[in-house]
C-alpha cells in the first residue's frame, strides 16, 4: 500500500471524503514514479524547517535539557519560527502552512509575535497535523532525511545541517534554543540576531550544496529503499530520469495533464520502459477516474431521477462514449487495483469501465452507486447515495457542488496529482540557485 503520511491521522480516508476510494489506488500506481513524495509536500523549505527542527530537538535532548516527550512542543515553535522568518525576511507567502496567521499576527503584535506551542502562537487551527509535522515526517523519512519516532534524522542529513547551516546559526544558539525550549515573544523588527541569522538560511534561492542535498534526496530520491510493492530494483534512476522528463516535456508550474502523460510515455520509451510503461497505466486509470469522479458529483444532483432518466442526460451531455477507456487494457491493472481496494470494486471498476466505453450511462449510474456503496461498507459509514424502494436516486449526501464538465472537455479531462505536481514543485524551486 503506498504511504501517506505516518504522523497524520487525517491521512485514513474517513466518510465524508473520497466518496469512491481512489485515493489509495491511484497512490499505489504513482509510486512507481514518484516514490518518496506526497501530495502536500511541495515546498523545499518546508523540509529545511523539518530537519532543523529535528536536529535542535535531538541536540536538547542529548544535553538533557528537555525530555523526548516535549519534543513536539518544540518542533512547533520551531516551524513557526522559521515561517515567520520566511515571511518577514524575504517577503514570500510560497509553501508557508498557516501563512494567513502569520500576517494576521504579524500585523496586530505590529511585528512582535508569539512563539509558543499552543493556542497563542499555533499558526494553524491544528498545527501537529496540518503543519510540518503531519504532513512532511513521512516523506522526509522515506527519503532518507530523518529516522523513525518523533526525533532523530539520518546521519546524511546531520552532516549537511553541521557543514552547511549550524556555522551561521552558532554563535546564536543559546537565543534560538531558549526561544524554542521555553517559547516566549519576539520582536520580527528589530534587533534580534538569532532571528536575523534564520533569515540568512532560509533565502527563495538555493546555494549549491543545497540544490545538491535536496536534489538527491528529495528530487531525485537516491535513497529510498523500497517502492509500494517492497521492491528496489531501478527505484533511484527511475525518478531521476522521471523528473529530467519532466522539465525537458512539461510545465512545471502547471498541474499534470493527459497531453504531458502522453509526451513524456512516448519520450520515455527510449530512455526508460519502466516509467513509459507506468505512465501508460497511470493514463489507463485515470481514464475511469477522472470522469468516474465528475459523473459521481452529477449522481449527486439527480434526487428522485431513476438512474435510466439520469444516464440519459448524460448521454446528452458527453455522447455515445468516453474517449481513452480501453476496458481490454483496464483489465491489465485489476491486480494492482485489488491489492489497493478490494477484489470486488476492482470488479466494480470494470463493469464501470465497460459501460463507459459504450456509452451505457445506465449501468454507469448503477455501476457509481454500488462502487460509492462498496467504498463506504468499508469504513463502516452509510453510503452518499442509494436507490429507493421506487427505484429513485436518494441522495444521503451531497458533497461540494460541481459542475460537469462538457463533452467537448472530456478527452483531457484529468483529476488527480499521481504526486508528480510535488515533484515538480520541488524541482521547479531547486532551479533557482544563487
Amino acid at each position: 500500500m503506498a504511504f501517506l503520511t505516518l504522523e497524520d491521522p487525517n491521512a485514513k480516508i474517513k466518510g465524508s471524503r473520497d466518496p469512491l476510494g481512489m485515493v489509495p489506488i491511484w497512490s499505489s500506481f504513482a509510486r512507481h514514479i514518484v516514490t518518496n513524495l506526497t501530495t502536500p509536500s511541495t515546498s523545499v523549505r518546508g523540509f529545511t524547517t523539518l530537519i532543523l527542527a529535528r536536529y535542535f530537538t535531538t541536540l536538547l535532548i542529548e544535553r538533557g535539557t528537555i525530555q523526548k516527550e516535549e519534543a513536539l512542543d518544540l518542533f512547533l515553535r520551531m516551524e513557526q519560527l522559521c515561517a515567520y522568518a520566511r515571511y518577514v525576511g524575504h517577503e514570500t507567502e510560497e509553501g508557508i502552512r498557516g501563512i494567513e496567521k502569520i500576517k494576521g499576527r504579524y500585523e496586530e503584535g505590529k511585528g512582535s509575535v508569539p512563539i509558543q506551542a499552543n493556542r497563542k502562537g499555533m499558526i494553524l487551527s491544528d498545527q501537529k497535523v496540518y503543519g510540518l509535522w503531519g504532513l512532511y515526517s513521512s516523506p522526509a523519512r522515506v527519503s532518507g532525511l530523518i529516522t523513525q519516532g518523533p526525533v532523530g534524522i539520518e546521519d546524511r542529513t546531520r552532516i549537511f545541517i553541521e557543514k552547511f547551516y549550524f556555522p551561521r546559526l552558532k554563535e546564536h544558539l543559546n537565543p534560538l534554543m531558549k526561544i524554542i525550549s521555553k517559547g516566549g515573544n519576539i520582536n520580527t523588527k528589530r534587533g534580534n540576531d538569532f532571528f536575523r541569522a534564520l533569515i540568512g538560511i532560509m533565502p527563495e534561492q538555493y546555494a549549491p550544496a543545497e540544490e545538491d542535498f535536496y536534489g538527491k534526496y528529495l528530487r531525485d530520491a537516491i535513497a529510498v529503499k523500497t517502492n509500494s510493492n517492497g521492491k528496489r530494483e531501478g527505484l533511484n534512476s527511475s525518478q531521476q530520469n522521471f523528473r529530467i522528463l519532466l522539465e525537458r516535456y512539461s510545465d512545471l508550474k502547471s498541474p499534470l495533464n493527459r497531453e504531458e502523460v502522453v509526451k513524456i510515455e512516448h519520450k520515455s520509451r527510449k530512455v526508460d520502459k519502466r516509467i513509459a510503461d507506468s505512465l501508460s497505466r497511470i493514463g489507463q486509470l485515470e481514464a475511469l477516474l477522472a470522469p468516474a469522479d465528475a459523473l459521481f458529483a452529477f449522481l449527486l444532483t439527480q434526487e428522485e431521477f431513476s438512474p435510466k432518466e439520469a444516464g440519459g442526460k448524460l448521454c446528452n451531455l458527453w455522447g455515445k462514449s468516453v474517449p481513452h477507456v480501453k476496458p481490454s487494457l483496464f483489465r491489465e491493472l485489476s491486480q494492482e487495483i485489488i491489492k489497493a481496494s478490494s477484489k470486488k470494486i476492482a470488479t466494480i471498476m470494470s463493469n464501470c469501465c465497460d459501460a463507459l466505453s459504450i456509452g451505457d450511462y445506465t449501468a454507469v449510474v448503477e455501476a457509481l452507486i454500488e462502487w460509492n456503496t462498496k467504498v463506504m461498507e468499508g469504513r463502516n459509514a452509510a453510503p452518499w447515495v442509494k436507490l429507493n424502494k421506487k427505484g429513485k436516486i436518494d441522495v444521503r449526501y451531497r458533497g461540494l457542488n460541481q459542475e460537469i464538465p462538457k463533452g467537448d472537455d472530456v478527452p483531457l479531462l484529468w483529476r488527480n496529482s499521481y504526486f508528480v505536481n510535488s515533484l515538480k514543485s520541488i524541482t521547479f524551486q531547486l532551479r533557482n540557485i544563487k
